[in-house]
């Protein structure tokens, strides 16, 4: 199981942690620094990509030709 790297930064002091957390762990709440009770956790962008040519270059929700292309009849 892969767990979140979660960063924190301390409000009064600006101070910036990260932390591996399971996602049923407590967040953290006191700074490391200046022991106050103003940790907040950082939302940053996530580092999803989707690999490969992408669906929009294969005609993905176009319509296909109601013609036959093998050459065959039914």
């Amino acid at each position: 199981m892969k767990l979140p790297l979660n960063v924190y930064q301390c409000a009064a002091c600006q101070h910036t942690i990260e932390k591996i957390q399971k996602y049923s762990d407590q967040p953290l709440k006191e700074c490391p620094a200046c022991h106050r009770q103003t940790l907040s956790r950082v939302i940053s962008p996530s580092n999803f990509h989707l690999g490969g040519s992408g669906w929009y270059n294969d005609g993905y929700g176009t319509k296909k030709s109601a013609s036959n292309t093998t050459g065959e009849t039914k």
